[in-house]
């Protein structure tokens, strides 16, 4: 195997540059691999050879910010196109776009197969455009044609789809003929993200959940190196948010805060939360919720970066 990476949050590659141009097909591969909610010391808690091996023979970030808000969908597609979500698009898991009267939704089959919603150019656009051959196992936005592209090779998401089976199909990827190989290839974990939100990111639940991971990433790492190109093959690791703890006189209840009638449409939850306030009540919004402990409020028009 040639390079390794690992970081906790964004590597973005520019591929310079549809047909399949057999100069692109020469170049080395790159695998990306996120798990979801992965926070940056999770790994110093329990034993994880695999990721530790991926530190020595490679680099390791310390740590990175993600964008805000720190949700799956817009860091993954922030991840893909190197643009903040105000930029590209995918404010949140879950939001309602003013410009066209749509809601997006993570569990909505139509909107997440939406090019319409995506904004930017993400990587595996960038690679089919400049000819090289892109595959992408679950990432944000694979599932949609984005400016007239797909990757070659991708997948429906299937939340139940088995990690192994998930190892089996990337690793059969990169054993393709060489003339229709992907070299750039995308896939997601959506662990430990699920456990932390269940049990906590300071559980032994989440503790074994990254020994298990460990032990996933060694399975992969082994048959990546069994390939007989894999001293072609760069590997990065990475994730798109952490998690804290959170405690229940941390709660705020927004709507002992907010006349009902203020707002048009009222969508989010831990702890991202979006109003489509009446044009003459967003003042009022704002001012109810500015100073309010437990609580940040911003105008869409002035999110910070982070």
């Amino acid at each position: 195997m040639k390079n390794f990476l690992l970081v906790p949050m964004v590597v973005i590659l520019l591929i310079a540059g549809c047909t399949h141009k057999r100069s692109e097909q020469s170049k080395p591969y790159v695998v990306m691999l996120s798990m979801d909610g992965f926070r940056w010391d999770y790994t110093d808690h329990v034993s994880t050879p695999n990721f530790d091996k991926i530190a020595m023979k490679g680099v390791k970030a310390q740590s990175l910010k993600p964008s805000f808000p720190t949700k799956t969908f817009p860091n993954h597609y922030s991840i893909a196109t190197g643009l903040y979500p105000d930029h590209h698009g995918i404010v949140l898991n879950t939001f309602y776009d003013p410009a066209t009267d749509r809601q997006y939704s993570i569990s909505n089959r139509e909107a997440v197969e939406d090019g319409s919603f995506y904004g930017g150019e993400p990587i595996w656009v960038t690679a089919e455009k400049q000819g090289m051959i892109s595959g992408s196992y679950f990432w944000v936005g694979s599932e949609a044609e984005i400016a007239g592209h797909r990757p070659t090779f991708w997948k429906k998401y299937d939340h139940n789809f088995p990690y192994g089976q998930r190892v089996d199909s990337v690793i059969a990827w990169l054993q393709k003929p060489e003339e229709i190989r992907p070299h750039l290839i995308l896939w997601y974990l959506d662990e430990p993200d699920h456990s932390g939100h269940k049990f906590g990111p300071e559980s032994i639940e989440i503790r074994n959940k990254v020994a298990e991971l460990d032990s996933i990433l060694g399975v992969f790492l082994t048959k990546v190196e069994a390939l007989p190109n894999a001293d072609e093959i760069n590997i990065i690791i990475t994730s798109d948010h952490g998690m804290g703890s959170i405690s229940n006189d941390r709660r705020v209840n927004i709507g002992d805060l907010l006349q009902a009638d203020w707002a048009d449409k009222m969508l989010g939850y831990n702890p991202n939360f979006n109003i489509k306030s009446k044009p003459e009540h967003a003042g009022d919004i704002y001012e109810a919720l500015k100073d309010k402990q437990g609580l940040k409020v911003w105008y869409s028009d002035s999110l910070p970066e982070r």
